[in-house]
């Protein structure tokens, strides 16, 4: 699956927030702090995180406009056969 296929896919099958979604959800951001809102429909994806020199992937929350604007396709570690579906993204330099 390509990464603009595993971004559709998630569009169409994951809900639309409603207000009792939203309010029952414990986190309310998105990991870029962005808030999330009633009508939004929350992406999931994959970015590589190094702490301790250690490097590993962290399942975090987007919104579909932050692509091309805070993350971007990771094709450094993108790889078709990957086992799950979550889009391998990477943070923007200088993204807002």
């Amino acid at each position: 699956m390509t990464f603009k296929e595993e971004i559709e896919l998630q569009s169409k099958d994951n809900k639309v927030l409603s207000y009792e979604i939203l309010t029952n959800l414990k986190e309310k951001t998105y990991w870029s702090g962005r808030p999330k809102e009633i009508g939004d429909t929350v992406l999931f994806g994959m970015v590589e995180i190094e702490e301790q020199g250690e490097v590993f992937l962290r399942l975090i929350t987007f919104h579909e406009e932050e692509i091309g604007v805070l993350y971007e396709e990771n094709t450094d570690f993108y790889s078709k056969e990957k086992p799950d579906k979550f889009p391998r993204l990477k943070k923007i330099e200088n993204g807002n």
